[in-house]
């Protein structure tokens, strides 16, 4: 019997252990999170972790920085324990702003307790004043998953390597256009630190490739995406995947920018490869290389032999009205080859295909190409025809200098 005058409800609330209010409360509705957080101050943390588990990367950017002051370090913020994702944007080395934003950081950082992803867009990380680089170092080392830099400036790729190996619980390493800052300027031969235990995605577009390939040669690296690979770097690259071997999973490669660099790339040693895409095709012939330079994509399929693979993906960068920038391709090898044994697995084959950057958009054409490039390539791939494994993927048009941010590289 519960006597007169007692609040049942808070009787039922202690009565619960916290694990299965935990558990409640991450099947409640997104709209129901804000309630949930109302209710009591133990319900606040759980509500609060579903409520921004989708929460935007945090920009942090000159002109931003009053407003993110307010966001995270107002007297009632309450905000700041939740951010996951930091990125740092535009902040030069020996402007007034920059020191005075580095001076901050460490008050900022100590507050953002779960931060998994930082990101350094167009900063100089090198250059970072008051320590304000360490004190990132301090706060984030146990808990960064993701490291992005994107058109940063690089000095040696030894002080890149330094960074990394600062956050020990690193899986994901994303190289964006480096820049060195002096390109004669000689790299001090030094043995480097322990490479990432648990590093398992690597995307690098940019100069710093061979320096990469070599250094993480030993890892079991699961995911790679790279950029197109400049002379000299297509050996060091082909030797990187032969030692992943059953590790590696997916694969993206840009279109090449080296002629016959696919000579030095072999994906038989990876038996468990899962998916691959191949980026930035069929653009138009480039010099002498022919219709050769067009192929180098079946030239790696050709020389699998797991059958392991089950999504591929090719993305057509269109430059033509008619079907001229689809034709350079050997459409006949493409359809022996997906006809192989090794590619009796396959679920999914998809192409994307996007409008060069130096076309007017028009949208009369863009719709009468997607119809054209469509049924073009049905016609070239029978085998799939009345399968669901055929798909296409046409990105949305461009329509002013803003968007193009959000075009692939």
């Amino acid at each position: 019997m519960i006597a007169a005058g007692t609040e049942l409800f808070p009787l039922t609330m202690s009565a619960l252990p916290q694990e299965l209010c935990d558990i409640i409360i991450s099947l409640s509705e997104p709209s129901a999170l804000v309630s949930c957080s109302l209710v009591c101050r133990s319900w606040v943390p759980s509500s609060r972790i579903r409520a921004f588990a989708n929460l935007r990367p945090l920009v942090i950017s000159p002109s931003s920085l009053p407003q993110v002051l307010l966001l995270v370090d107002g007297p009632v913020s309450t905000i700041s324990p939740y951010v996951k994702s930091l990125v740092l944007k535009d902040w030069v080395q020996g402007s007034a702003a920059s020191s005075s934003f580095h001076a901050l950081l460490p008050r900022l950082a100590g507050r953002m307790v779960a931060i998994e992803s930082l990101a350094f867009h167009s900063t100089d990380w090198e250059g970072m004043a008051d320590g304000a680089l360490n004190f990132l170092v301090f706060y984030f080392k146990d808990t960064l998953k993701t490291l992005e830099l994107q058109d940063c400036v690089c000095s040696t790729f030894s002080s890149l390597v330094d960074l990394t190996s600062s956050f020990p619980a690193l899986e994901n390493l994303s190289l964006h256009r480096l820049l060195r800052l002096s390109p004669q300027r000689p790299e001090v031969k030094a043995s480097p630190p322990p490479p990432l235990p648990r590093l398992r995605s690597v995307h690098a577009h940019g100069y710093i490739k061979h320096e990469l390939f070599r250094w993480l040669i030993g890892l079991n690296i699961e995911v790679v995406t790279i950029g197109p690979l400049l002379p000299g770097e297509s050996r060091p690259f082909g030797k990187f995947l032969r030692a992943l071997k059953n590790n590696l999973q997916h694969v993206t490669l840009s279109g090449e920018s080296t002629p016959n660099f696919h000579r030095d790339i072999n994906l038989k040693n990876n038996h468990h490869l899962i998916s691959i895409h191949f980026t930035n095709l069929m653009l138009n012939y480039r010099g002498n290389e022919g219709p050769a330079s067009m192929t180098w994509f079946i030239s790696i399929l050709l020389g699998m032999q797991s059958s392991s693979l089950r999504r591929l993906q090719f993305s057509v960068c269109a430059h033509s009205r008619g079907s001229g920038t689809l034709e350079v391709i050997d459409w006949a090898a493409l359809r022996t080859c997906l006809d192989k044994p090794q590619f009796v697995c396959l679920t999914s084959v998809t192409f994307s295909f996007s409008m060069s950057r130096h076309k007017e958009v028009d949208r009369g054409w863009w719709a009468g190409y997607k119809e054209m490039a469509e049924s073009f390539v049905r016609a070239r791939l029978p085998q799939y025809l009345d399968t669901s494994i055929l798909s296409f993927d046409f990105e949305r048009m461009v329509t002013n200098a803003s968007d193009s941010s959000s075009d692939d590289e």
